[in-house]
């Protein structure tokens, strides 16, 4: 039971760093992401190219948005992605693999899908929540598995097209040279449109302190309860054995066995016996574990 303990409480570990390694690496490969006061044109992405450091600059949208199908509904935001991006990827956490921005329609996460009770080639109902506030009717055309969130994507200009604007985008991904980047966040305290700056980094520390500091007190009380559970059984088995081969024991020591090598032939039962049962256990954890992802 010790064991297994321990083995269910550390795999919260291995669970949480692929979780990150997922989210924060594999679908999103952008450094900083950049926020405009007011919509720009498309055009404008290239000024951002040529701010100090940028290696690469995407732009994206976002939109806040009411989803609904049927008497179902929910509160969200749909992403605009252009379909060459390769900073933010539309990111099926489930198949491990990125997929295409379609050209039309909307991608949207598993469980949101599961909310609404929708499925792929059913048309869902979209209100945005920003400047004109259309009402659109929009079809679903793929669902993807989601760790984080309920995300959902559409191609940028399908994006704006929907929402009756001309080809802009709100947001801006970069990837950056690391050497530059404090002159590029001097650059864009001087940049009167630029009024967000988001780290990935910071967003990753925060990840780390709010979540996994906590979670480490669970692991450090499920730990603690795993070392007492050894201790009564092997203190409980030791004396176990102490008190059914007394005699045997007593014999040796008559024989000339020094207290040293009677301890040594108790207590070596013990703990073959204890490793056997830890090796078991591993050996049943190798073979679950070769279901590779998050338990959580």
């Amino acid at each position: 039971m010790a064991t297994g303990l321990i083995i269910m409480t550390l795999q919260w570990d291995d669970s949480l760093t692929h979780l990150k390694r997922v989210y924060f690496f594999d679908s999103q490969r952008q450094h900083i992401t950049v926020g405009v006061v007011d919509s720009l044109p498309l055009r404008a992405i290239y000024d951002f190219e040529k701010l100090p450091g940028v290696l690469t600059a995407e732009p994206i949208n976002a939109v806040n948005a009411d989803f609904s199908f049927g008497s179902m509904t929910h509160r969200g935001g749909i992403t605009g992605m252009q379909p060459d991006s390769t900073l933010q990827l539309i990111y099926d956490d489930g198949r491990k693999q990125s997929i295409d921005v379609p050209d039309s329609g909307i991608v949207i996460a598993s469980r949101l899908a599961r909310k609404l009770n929708i499925k792929i080639g059913d048309v869902m109902g979209v209100d945005v929540l920003e400047g004109r506030r259309p009402e659109l009717l929009i079809p679903v055309v793929g669902i993807i598995n989601s760790y984080i969130g309920l995300p959902t994507y559409m191609n940028l200009d399908t994006l704006n097209r929907a929402l009756n604007e001309s080809p802009s985008f709100k947001y801006a991904n970069l990837l950056i040279d690391p050497r530059y980047q404090d002159e590029l966040y001097a650059k864009f305290k001087s940049m009167p449109k630029v009024s967000t700056v988001m780290l990935k980094q910071s967003a990753l520390d925060s990840f780390n302190e709010h979540l996994v500091e906590h979670l480490m007190v669970f692991i450090s009380m499920f730990t603690g309860l795993a070392v007492v559970l050894v201790f009564g059984v092997t203190y409980n088995s030791t004396r176990v054995a102490l008190s059914e081969r007394g005699r045997e024991l007593a014999t040796l020591r008559v024989l000339g066995f020094t207290k040293g090598e009677i301890s040594y032939v108790l207590l070596g039962e013990v703990m073959f016996f204890d490793f056997t049962r830890i090796a078991a256990w591993l050996s049943i954890w190798r073979v679950f574990s070769v279901v590779d992802g998050p338990v959580i």
